[in-house]
C-alpha cells in the first residue's frame, strides 16, 4: 500500500508544481491514468462510484417530482456532489481524461478526434486550423477553449480536494476500517441500436425507443456522443433546442426522460431490472453510456 501511496503523492506533486498550463492538464491526466491503471487504487474509484450512482438513483427515482420536491433532492445532490469521491474526480475525468486517453489510443488525424484533446494537447491556435468535418465548430471551439483557459485554478482545486479524499480512503483500508473492493464489469455484454427505427437488442431485452420521442433524443444524442458521453445542456437541447441553460426544473425533467428511457431497457424498476444500468450521471456535467464496447452498431438502412 505504500507504493501505491508515495506513487500518488509523486504524481499529485509533479503535477500541482508545474508552471505551464499546458503541462498542467497533461500531467493531470496522467495523475488519473495511474489510478485507472493500478487495479487497487481503481476499485476504489469503483466503489466511490457504485456509492454515488445509488444515492443519486435514490434522490431522483420518483417518476414525478413537485417543485418542493426536486428542491429537496437538488439539494441533496449538491452535498452528495461535494462529499463523494467520484463525484469531485468525475469532472476532471469526464472532461480532461477520456478525451486525452481517446487521442492517446487511436491512430485518427487529428481534425477527426475528439477537438478537447486537441486542445488540450497541441493549443487553441492549432486546433483552429483543422479542417474539422462538422458544422458551427468555430463557436464550438471557442466554447471547449473557455473550459480550459485561465481555469487552472479550479481544477487544481478538484485535483487538490478529490487527492485528499483519496489519501483517506486509503487510510480506512490500510487500518482495516474499509476492505478493497472490486466492482464486477458487466456492461461489455451484447448491444445493438438502430439509430433509423429505434429497435434494440440488450442481452436478452427487445424493444424500440420511438423515434422522434424525447426518449429517443436524450438516447441518441448519448449514443453518438464522444465516449458515449453528453454534457446536461447538449441533452437538453436535443428535446428543446431554444433552452439557454441548465435550470433544477429542466434537470428534472431530464431525469424523467432518463428514467424512462432506463425503464425500456430493462434497467428499471430496480425490483424487476433484468439489466445493468448503463447510463450514468457524470456529477456537474451530463449522462454518458458506461458500455466497455459495442458489439455492434447496427447499419444505417
Amino acid at each position: 500500500m505504500k507504493d501505491l501511496i508515495d506513487g500518488l503523492n509523486t504524481r499529485y506533486n509533479i503535477c500541482a508544481q508545474t508552471t505551464s498550463e499546458r503541462e498542467f492538464y497533461l500531467l493531470l491526466y496522467y495523475y488519473f491514468d495511474y489510478i485507472i491503471k493500478t487495479p487497487e487504487l481503481h476499485s476504489v474509484f469503483e466503489q466511490s462510484e457504485h456509492e454515488y450512482h445509488q444515492a443519486h438513483g435514490k434522490l431522483w427515482s420518483k417518476p414525478r417530482l413537485t417543485d418542493e420536491e426536486a428542491d429537496i433532492a437538488e439539494a441533496k445532490t449538491i452535498k452528495l456532489e461535494k462529499f463523494n469521491l467520484f463525484s469531485v474526480g468525475a469532472w476532471i475525468h469526464g472532461r480532461i481524461y477520456l478525451p486525452v486517453d481517446d487521442y492517446r489510443n487511436t491512430d485518427d488525424p487529428d481534425y477527426r478526434q475528439d477537438p478537447v484533446a486537441v486542445i488540450l494537447l497541441k493549443g487553441y491556435d492549432y486546433t483552429k486550423t483543422l479542417q474539422w468535418r462538422f458544422p458551427e465548430i468555430t463557436e464550438r471551439l471557442r466554447v471547449l477553449n473557455r473550459w480550459f483557459e485561465g481555469k487552472r485554478d479550479r481544477y487544481e482545486k478538484d485535483l487538490r480536494q478529490f487527492h485528499l479524499m483519496f489519501l483517506d480512503e486509503l487510510d480506512k483500508i490500510k487500518v482495516g476500517e474499509k476492505p478493497l473492493v472490486s466492482i464486477e464489469k458487466n456492461y461489455s455484454t451484447p448491444f445493438s441500436f438502430n439509430e433509423r427505427t429505434g429497435d434494440f437488442t440488450f442481452l436478452k431485452t427487445k424493444g424500440n425507443i420511438s423515434p422522434g420521442s424525447q426518449e429517443y433524443k436524450v438516447f441518441i444524442t448519448l449514443y453518438n456522443g464522444n465516449e458515449y458521453m453528453a454534457e446536461y445542456l447538449d441533452i437538453l437541447k436535443s428535446i428543446s433546442p431554444n433552452i439557454e441553460s441548465v435550470t433544477k426544473v429542466n434537470k428534472a425533467t431530464l431525469h424523467t426522460i432518463i428514467r424512462n428511457v432506463k425503464e425500456k431497457l430493462g434497467i428499471l424498476p430496480e425490483t424487476e431490472a433484468s439489466n445493468p444500468d448503463i447510463i450514468r450521471n457524470i456529477p456537474k456535467l451530463g449522462y454518458r453510456l458506461v458500455f466497455e464496447h459495442i458489439n455492434q452498431r447496427a447499419e444505417q438502412a
